[in-house]
């Protein structure tokens, strides 16, 4: 812990180190100079910002459905400071999270990358969806999406998703995504099996 006289200095530097990762960020993404503004990461029907404690009530309105949040590793948030907390673990120690809207503004949901332990190359992949914008297709492309960014932008060789046997829709959305079921896992306190996906990105050559 830093001592009283320092405290102010640490946390002038600790912010500086933040936006200087976020300016690097921005670069790697060739996003606009204003920062937290992703000029360039969409698809045809969906764009994405980084998610921020502002995205919390509309998170909240996901993580506070029992429905929406059956299959999910939380337990349904019955207050907002739950969904803040989550907000905050998901786009922080170095994860990458952002939430998904509608070319509209309209929100759909969020996800995230979070680096694997061990595993420096390997990225696991986090998507929840309101209820009302399941069954359209986003799941897949913003699975597709996710590939791309962590080719791109993470280097990343591996992808991992997760997904309860029983939610069969968002199994199919990951196989549709080209996802391989690499593994089963049972648990006592979980209703069906936890298949664990994969997706193997391919390696980038070099520019000559």
């Amino acid at each position: 812990d830093a001592s009283p006289e320092l405290a102010e200095y640490d946390g002038s530097c600790f912010n500086c180190l933040l936006a200087l990762s976020r300016q690097y960020q921005a670069e790697l993404l060739h996003l606009d100079a204003a920062p937290g503004i992703p000029a360039g990461i969409q698809t045809e029907r969906l764009r994405l910002i980084p998610l921020e404690k502002g995205a919390a009530p509309a998170v909240y309105s996901i993580t506070s459905d029992p429905e929406a949040v059956r299959y999910l590793r939380f337990d349904v948030h019955t207050r907002p400071e739950e969904a803040e907390a989550l907000v905050q673990e998901l786009s922080g120690g170095g994860n990458l999270a952002y939430t998904i809207l509608k070319k509209d503004g309209e929100f759909v949901g969020v996800f995230a990358f979070k680096a694997e332990q061990g595993e420096p190359e390997s990225y696991a992949l986090t998507i929840f969806l309101a209820k009302k914008h399941w069954g359209q297709g986003y799941c897949t492309e913003v699975s597709e999406m996710a590939k791309n960014m962590a080719r791109d932008i993470l280097h990343a060789r591996r992808l991992r998703a997760f997904a309860v046997s029983g939610n069969a829709a968002s199994c199919r959305a990951l196989e549709h995504a080209g996802f391989r079921l690499a593994e089963e896992r049972s648990y006592p306190d979980l209703e069906g099996s936890l298949r664990v996906y994969e997706y193997d990105l391919p390696s980038q050559e070099p520019q000559k």
